[in-house]
């Protein structure tokens, strides 16, 4: 059996935080840290968990602004 390298609360939620994405149908691009941060702290809210994972070398605006 394969063990987990990051251990969750099995709830776990990957967001999509590349260019041009939206969580909760609001767009990312050009969000303020808390205003970002207040979205993906609404997510893990909906989906019942501690844990978001952003995929792996996805394009982000985030890393430019």
């Amino acid at each position: 059996m394969t063990r987990a390298i990051i251990e969750t609360d099995g709830r776990a939620i990957v967001l999509d935080l590349s260019s041009g994405a939206s969580l909760g149908g609001k767009p990312i691009a050009g969000l303020d840290v808390d205003s970002l941060t207040a979205l993906i702290e609404a997510e893990m809210r909906a989906a019942n968990t501690a844990f978001a994972f952003g995929r792996y070398l996805e394009p982000r605006e985030l890393y430019v602004s």
